[in-house]
């Protein structure tokens, strides 16, 4: 968790699920640069297939979310409001946490 005030922000994307290892552990990688300049830093690891792929998705779920919200604040017809969302309070809470202001 980020301290408050902290300027640190999430690993960008894409990450990418890799193949389990012996053990059955998974890591989630961030890639980086093309060709001779690839480099590779893994995000997380766990042994559970579905929540590396929900893992890996962070960060194109974030940037979609974050569309959604801003497309229904102007009001512009894109999405259309139905009331499952009051206001997008659980969006903007589910930004809030992922950037870690919960």
């Amino acid at each position: 968790m980020m301290a408050e005030g902290s300027p640190e922000r999430h690993t960008t994307g894409p990450w990418e699920v890799d193949d389990a290892d012996e053990w059955g552990y998974i890591k989630i990688l961030h890639l980086s640069g093309t060709g001779d300049e690839r480099a590779e830093g893994h995000v997380a690891i766990t042994d559970h297939e579905p929540d590396a792929h929900l893992i890996a998705a962070a960060p194109e779920l974030l940037l979609a979310l974050k569309w959604a919200l801003a497309a229904m604040d102007r009001r512009d017809g894109v999405l259309l409001h139905t009331g499952d969302i009051a206001d997008g309070e659980r969006a903007k809470a589910a930004i809030a946490k992922a950037e870690g202001r919960e």
